[in-house]
Order: C-alpha cells, then structure tokens, then sequence
C-alpha cells in the first residue's frame, strides 16, 4: 500500500508507503481509569506475611525435594520470583547436589523438571538423564504416553536443549506424535472440511469443570474430546453430506454397528469408526476405574442426536419450516447440551460425587436440569447464529421461526428468546431446590455450567464458527487479574496447585 504526497515548500511529489494500521483499540480514560483495591498499609502487611510464609516454605516447610521445585515453578510462572531469589538459589543449590539422576525414585515427571529448572539457572546438567526412559532400540519408551504429567513436563524441559543435543529434539517430536488426541485421530488430516476447535471445546470443558482438583482433570480433558467430536459431527450433518448419506450414517449410529461402516461413503467411515472407537473407548475407562457400566447411556446419548440431527437435515433438504413448538422439541437435544450432560455423570468420582440407581435412571429420561440447560444452550446459541451460517446449510432457527409463525420483526423475536431463556434458568433453579434432586451438588453444577458457559461463547456471536468473535473471547480469557490474587492462590492449598 502506497500513498502520494507533496512535501512543504518543495513542489517534488514523494510517494511513501502507508502500512494502514488500525487505530488503537484502548480508550485513554479507559486506561487512566484503572486502579487496583489491593494498595494501602494493610494489603502491604499482607503481602509482606506471604512473603515470610513462602520462603520458609521453600527452605523449610516442604520436605519433599519435588514439592519445594513445584513451588519454585509456581512462584516462578506467576512473576513473583524475584521475591525469594537468594532463598530459590539455596534451595537449587542443595537439591542439585542430592541429586541422583540414576536413581529409580526419579520419574519422568521429577527428572524433566529438575532438569528444566536446573538448566534454566545455569547448573551443569547432561540431557543423558533421559536415557533411562528408552528402549533398548534408542526410542522414547511405549508406555510414556500414559504418564500425561510427566509427559508434558518432558516437553517442557525439551525447549532447554543445547546445540548438538538431538535427545531433546526427539522428547519434542515424541510428545507431538503422542500427547495430543486429536491428531492421532486423524480427522483433521483426513477430513480437512471439519472444524478443528480444539482449543475452543477445552475453554468449554473449563467453563463446565472448573475444578483445580486433580481428580476433575480427566473430565476436563474428556469434556474437550466429546465436545469436539461433536462439532465434526454437526458439520456432517449441517453443512457437508447428502441425504442419502447421512440415512446411512444415522442408521449406522442408532444401531451402533460397526458392520454397517460397508455402506458408508468413504470420508464417513473414518468420522463413524473413529467416534464409535472413542465412545466404547469412554466406557471401558469408565467401567475400569468407577466400576459402572456407562456405555448403554452413552450410546444412548449419541443416537438421541443423530436422530434429532437426520430429522433437522430432512427438513432443511426438504425445505420444511417447523412450528416454533415443534422446532424446540427437537432443538433442545439436536444442540447436544445432553450429551455432555450424560458423559459427565460419569467422567469423575469423588467422596462428594457418587453414581446412583436414580441418578441413572435419571440421565437415561433427560432430568430437568439437564433439559433445561440444553434448552439455554439451544436458545442463547440461536441468538448467536448469523444469516450467513444458515445460508451455509443450517436449518432456520428459533427466532426465525418464531418470525416466521407470529409476523414478529426479528428484534421482538430476539425478546421473545431471551424471556424463554429467564423461563427456562427458573425451571434450573425449581429443578435444583427439589429435596428428591436425584443429584449431588457438584454433579447439578457441572451440567447448570453448561448453560452459563453457552452465554459466555455465544455472547458476541458463534464463537465456534467464526474466527473473528474468537478473537474477543481471547481478552476475555486472557485478562489481567490481580497480583495478589494469583499470589494467593497456590498459598490456600498447594496440592490443588499441582493441577493448574
């Protein structure tokens, strides 16, 4: 880009370059109208007592070796470090002369981070710690992808290698190849015309379970998987295959027969075996580590959606338009809030979590709770779905529909969904304050998040469509917070410090 101009008092026209940047994006009395509430004598007496508990912590509250190096790291992530310099130096200092690097107590977890913290304040290690961790081949060893932790810890510590170190390279494509689902399924690669949004179904599963327990990881970490499933899924049916094509692949997934991935086209037989392999795969995990069998209700949970999505693609290859009525009976299922529901029961155990005979009985009739939720999650993403998004295959939505029957303009349309959203949160709160609630309250939580995190993604738009409205979700989710605040958290309770 080029512009022309004439310079004062000289008659040569010069032609520079403009780069046409945008204008800032930060309002001045925005900025001059910051100040934080965490200023004064008291909060600094605080801080100071922090400070004290922290370093006594790092010399000499923590036993464990691998305890006090977490809190190094965690002190050190959070920007704080300068704090406690001379007594992270001590520490280092006695923790790498203990340390035997062949020693068969030292996991691959424990080994990555002593070497990441060690080289990154400039003691003498050798990347040979980490030949204890290969086959008799030279390769990164089989079973490591079942560490997770460890597994990344490796990655990290593989950003530290020298010149000539080619073990580091190895720990880094190792954990490319092997650490993140999505690729390994394929999907991405071999049907390139799906969604990839990751990243956007974990910012959902936070919003679901956000939990720092370690025992709440797992779930997060299923939550992304389904989630993104089901994105794949609803492009199939939304926007890429025909009619006759998805029959099959309903009839395929009602029946949930692998046999039947014959009559499949072929970009279908990689979507249905790889869905199919993962759900079965949710089951076993679920029956090994709770000890129920939770595989009926979820492939329950999956043939309700298909269903209700083969019944949304014939009518929009058909070009019928639903009563309103009948549109939200179906809507409220073919947005899969429920299938999220489902999986949760069962993704998690604890003391305050327990899977019960009325519990099952009720995920298996749609309590509801989990009714309700989806209905938000239908409605509040209908808000956020643009004309553009129909023309690319979506069926019309509720406040089209509505339009559609009553001759509303689309604002009074607008009103009329967003006062059957208030509706449906006090048929939540009716549901939740019942004393016969088949569940526990983490459980309740859990699937009424569902809703509240429909609000925070669909708020500017369809944040899982458009690239644009991520990148206002991204100040939302990366936004400054309070020294304190993030100085305070890994002090409550350092076990819960380990999950974050």
């Amino acid at each position: 880009m080029s512009t022309t101009v004439n310079e004062p008092n000289d008659d040569q026209v010069i032609v520079r370059r403009c780069a046409n940047y945008g204008p800032t994006i930060w309002k001045y009395e925005y900025i001059q109208s910051l100040n934080s509430k965490y200023v004064g004598e008291d909060y600094e007496k605080k801080a100071e007592k922090l400070k004290e508990e922290v370093k006594t912590m790092i010399l000499e509250k923590m036993e464990s070796p691998l305890e006090k190096l977490e809190l190094i790291d965690t002190v050190k992530r959070l920007g704080v470090s300068y704090h406690f310099e001379e007594e992270i130096k001590t520490c280092l200092d006695n923790i790498y002369k203990d340390t035997n690097w062949l020693s068969g107590v030292l996991d691959l977890y424990d080994t990555a981070l002593r070497f990441r913290l060690f080289r990154k304040h400039g003691y003498n290690v050798s990347s040979d710690v980490f030949d204890k961790f290969k086959d008799k081949n030279g390769n990164f060893k089989n079973s490591l992808p079942e560490d997770t932790k460890g597994l990344l810890s490796l990655y990290e510590a593989s950003f530290h290698g020298f010149e000539e170190e080619s073990i580091l390279d190895e720990a880094e494509e190792f954990f490319c190849e092997t650490l993140v689902w999505w690729e390994n399924l394929g999907w991405s690669k071999k049907l390139p015309f799906l969604r990839d949004r990751l990243v956007e179904c974990y910012i959902w599963s936070i919003a679901e379970v956000y939990d720092p327990r370690p025992e709440f990881q797992y779930c997060r970490s299923m939550t992304a998987r389904i989630t993104q499933l089901i994105t794949c899924i609803d492009d199939i049916y939304d926007v890429y295959g025909t009619l006759d094509e998805l029959e099959l692949l309903t009839d395929a997934f009602i029946r949930w027969d692998v046999k039947l991935i014959e009559t499949l086209s072929e970009y279908m037989k990689i979507c249905f075996l790889g869905n199919v392999n993962s759900i079965n795969e949710l089951g076993y995990e679920s029956l090994k580590e709770v000890g129920v069998h939770a595989l009926p209700y979820l492939i329950k949970a999956w043939t309700d959606l298909c269903g209700c999505y083969m019944k949304e693609a014939r009518w929009f290859h058909g070009m019928y338009v639903p009563s309103f009525e009948e549109y939200l009976n179906n809507g409220w299922m073919s947005v899969a809030g429920h299938v999220l529901a489902i999986h949760g029961y069962f993704l998690f155990c604890c003391d305050s979590h327990r899977i019960t005979e009325k519990g099952l009985e009720a995920i298996k009739n749609n309590h509801d709770i989990i009714k309700w939720s989806s209905m938000i999650l239908r409605l509040v993403n209908d808000l956020g779905t643009s004309k553009n998004e129909m023309e690319r295959g979506d069926i019309l939505k509720s406040v089209q529909i509505y339009m559609h029957e009553t001759d509303a303009s689309e604002e009074e349309s607008q009103e009329q969904i967003k006062k059957l959203i208030g509706k449906a949160w006090k048929k939540i709160n009716t549901s939740r304050a019942k004393p016969n609630c088949p569940f526990d309250n983490i459980y309740i939580d859990i699937v009424t998040n569902i809703a509240r995190a429909s609000h925070f993604m669909y708020q500017y738009g369809d944040a899982q469509m458009r690239m644009d409205i991520k990148l206002k979700g991204k100040t939302r989710i990366v936004s400054p917070c309070s020294l304190l605040s993030q100085f305070l958290f890994p002090l409550i309770d350092m076990n819960y410090s380990k999950s974050i």
